[in-house]
């Protein structure tokens, strides 16, 4: 039994805050160091209660292959002590949590934990035919900073990841089985494929030159090699030792004819898929270079096999599934994705749409929010190293999160800001010359970036000659609009919004710019919930919000201000200098100069809506 128990800090305040109203059970996902048990994250058990008012739990199928091979299943939280007892009864929950136990015949592998009286209470499972809960046992929390394990180094962990391709093909005939039976005859031999064979693996550094063999006669650990979490280790598997001319890795490919089949050859139909395996493992660094194929990355291979054979059943035929790895916000490790193509031909949009359904599971599985995007494909990992810092990357024609790092006033209070990143957009960008008439399609740029930027579109923000256009489609202007110098406002960026975006908005009516703080409650709850830059439309000016700072006990205010107004280049000093991107007071200065809120002025503030979407 581990003789010590720690929790991540980010884990204990998702479980402190659940309560009972709403029965749920989880198993606890973490890693083993030493006599050290570390309780990362959670999987959600479905709970639903049958016709006889019993509790019963449910495992989602996508589990096995969701996780990185390495992390743990050590215990099981419920949102309640007698959910715990009935959770820790289910032969499929506990099946999960003893197929990963590191535990030994002395004592109890695993931990159940249930929240009471504003706490977490820690106790022992005792695994056996019937388990039951033990003693109570300490625990305390544990940081890893703000990346992906960023401590991984303490906990001796090394990220490996592990590409393979294979060939599935099916025969079938009109009188014979249906093509799943076939699909699953081609996938269970070449389970047995790698599961048989001696496989040899050829793992590259992700940030050197560096490359080895690991198999069976292969000597040294896996730490001689350089690698990180952003930028895991490289593995492919080999048939025998790599020639002096260099590697190439095979191609493992099954043909399975349907069985009892009548049929003549040329009455065959042969459907035929590529299974590209992509699998992420945690493994000690300590591991030696014989033992990581057999212990590590082929039994990960084939766990992810098994879950291209699941997916394949849901579909009934042969399509593309694709691997996937994500690193959902919030989360210390990574998550894998397998997403069939349900549309052939039709584009990844019309794919990421159908692929809604098979998302929304996997959020409810790790407690995602059910209407933010965190798994859409354009939000994957690619593990592409970073720019260098000579040659700059790839041209940035617009600064983002301009503004991170700015001073907050000293008034005091509680600051809540945008939730995510945006571009700046402002006038004369692009050879543009919007200066004096486009502050506010620059404003709706910025939003639309945002969007974007946060995978709820995948199109670009509009310019202006398509805002113009767009507008006169929509019968809000006439035909001479479209290549004015017209400025407009809050109303028609609602229209723009939701006709290019399909995002609708709520408008906070102020009738004076004096009156523009009594409402920071208002702007506060927009925050919190949406999260959305807003545009404030009104005077003779436009902008964007980013954030407000409220102190509840003197009642006052400041408003972090991006200014579309700014005409220089793309130099975020001379910006902060010249506070287009600020925190202003009310009575402060607009950065063009003159007041920022005009008292006697109407203002329109645009505050757009998320999708409830994933």
């Amino acid at each position: 039994m581990p003789s010590t128990w720690k929790i991540h800090r980010s884990l204990q305040q998702k479980l402190s805050s659940c309560t009972d109203q709403e029965p749920t059970g989880a198993l606890l996902l973490g890693v083993a160091h030493g006599n050290t048990s570390i309780l990362l994250d959670y999987a959600i058990l479905l709970v639903s209660v049958s016709s006889n008012g019993q509790e019963q739990f449910h495992v989602h199928p996508a589990l096995p292959e969701t996780f990185p091979s390495g992390l743990l299943f050590l215990g099981v939280w419920a949102s309640s002590l007698p959910l715990l007892e009935k959770a820790i009864k289910d032969k499929a929950v506990m099946s999960m949590v003893s197929a990963s136990s590191h535990g030994t015949a002395e004592g109890p592998a695993a931990v159940g934990v249930f929240p009471a009286e504003g706490s977490l209470y820690f106790q022992t499972i005792n695994m056996g035919a019937s388990s039951s809960l033990g003693e109570t046992v300490p625990h305390e929390a544990m940081d890893t900073g703000a990346g992906p394990l960023s401590s991984a180094s303490d906990l001796g962990l090394v990220a490996v990841r592990c590409q393979a391709s294979l060939q599935l093909s099916a025969y079938t005939g009109t009188d014979a089985p249906n093509v799943q039976k076939a699909m699953d005859l081609g996938v269970a031999r070449l389970e047995e494929q790698l599961s048989q064979q001696r496989i040899v693996f050829l793992v590259k550094s992700s940030i050197d030159e560096q490359q080895v063999v690991a198999g069976s006669g292969s000597s040294g650990a896996l730490q001689q090699l350089s690698g990180s979490f952003e930028r895991p280790l490289q593995a492919s598997p080999l048939l025998q030792a790599p020639p002096s001319s260099g590697p190439a890795p095979p191609t493992y490919e099954y043909q399975a004819l349907p069985e009892a089949s009548t049929s003549s050859p040329s009455a065959l139909t042969l459907h035929s898929s590529a299974l590209d395996l992509d699998v992420m493992c945690y493994v000690p660094g300590s591991t030696l270079l014989s033992e990581l194929g057999p212990r590590a990355l082929a039994p990960a291979l084939i766990s992810q096999l098994r879950g291209f054979r699941r997916v394949l059943r849901e579909q009934q035929k042969l399509v593309q599934v694709k691997v996937y790895h994500f690193l959902p916000p919030g989360r210390v490790h990574h998550v894998t994705a397998l997403y069939p193509e349900l549309a052939p031909g039709a584009g990844e949009e019309i794919n990421e749409l159908k692929r809604i359904p098979i998302r929304k599971e996997l959020h409810k599985l790790l407690g995602l929010p059910d209407n933010r995007p965190a798994l859409r494909v354009p939000m994957a990992l690619t593990f592409s190293p970073p720019p260098s810092a000579s040659s700059g990357g790839p041209t940035q024609l617009r600064l983002r999160d301009v503004h991170v790092g700015l001073p907050v006033p000293g008034i005091g209070g509680t600051v809540y800001t945008i939730q995510g990143s945006y571009d700046y957009y402002h006038y004369m960008q692009d050879r543009f010359n919007d200066n004096g008439w486009g502050c506010a399609y620059r404003s709706l740029q910025t939003i639309c970036s945002w969007f974007q930027i946060q995978q709820y579109t995948t199109k670009s923000p509009p310019g202006h000659r398509e805002i113009q256009e767009t507008l006169v489609r929509l019968g809000d202007k006439a035909q001479g609009f479209v290549g004015s110098s017209n400025w407009i406002g809050a109303i028609e960026l609602s229209y723009l919004l939701d006709d290019y975006l399909g995002v609708t908005s709520k408008i906070l009516t102020i009738n004076k710019g004096s009156d523009i703080p009594s409402h920071a409650r208002e702007l506060i709850a927009h925050f919190q919930t949406q999260g959305t830059p807003v545009m404030i439309g009104g005077g003779v000016l436009a902008y964007t919000l980013l954030g407000i700072q409220f102190n509840e006990l003197t009642g006052e205010c400041a408003f972090l201000i991006l200014d579309p107004h700014y005409t220089g280049g793309e130099d975020l000093k001379k910006i902060h200098q010249g506070t287009w991107v600020a925190w202003k007071r009310p009575g402060d200065n607009a950065a063009a100069g003159g007041p920022l809120f005009v008292n006697s002025a109407f203002y329109n503030f645009l505050c757009p809506q998320r999708p409830n979407s994933v």
